[in-house]
């Protein structure tokens, strides 16, 4: 898993983790037809999708069995560029957005996307980022961080 701080306040306590796409994370991270380069970003490689329908990444977020969610936060870092590149995003293989493109344009930026707690399993979750099938263009992949609030059961 990338990295981690908990910190826990009146009974619901908070877990963030981060995961630079570029470190080894071999056991939650598994891409298909996805790039690495820093051509735009020398010394910060980044992930560039670049095959419609087929360029992605999966990744397997565990939470512990003993959490009840409360809320869970996705911040991903990144670019639909100037050729305007689609991404479908699933969660657990459910459709969480289809033909997104609010992505930055010209540089990375961060946006933070609510998971619906419905859309969670216990222990392993999948989330699925692919070029969509209609996208013109590439997209451009660095960080992901969560944020998840829960309590014990």
């Amino acid at each position: 898993m990338g990295q981690t701080m908990d910190k826990s306040n009146d009974g619901v306590s908070e877990m963030v983790c981060h995961f630079d796409t570029n470190q080894d994370y071999s056991k939650s991270f598994e891409y298909t037809a996805v790039e690495t380069t820093d051509t735009y970003r020398r010394g910060r490689p980044y992930k560039l999708f670049g095959r419609p329908g087929v360029s992605s990444a999966i990744l397997t977020l565990k939470i512990p069995s003993n959490c009840r969610v409360l809320k869970l936060d996705m911040t991903l870092n990144h670019c639909k560029t100037s050729g305007n590149g689609i991404i479908d995003i699933m969660i657990n293989g459910r459709i969480f957005r289809e033909g997104y493109s609010e992505a930055e344009r010209d540089n990375f930026g961060e946006q933070t996307f609510d998971i619906p707690v419905h859309l969670l399993k216990d222990e392993n979750n999948t989330i699925t980022i692919v070029l969509n099938e209609e996208s013109k263009g590439v997209y451009w992949l660095s960080d992901i961080k969560f944020e998840l609030k829960h309590t014990q059961t």
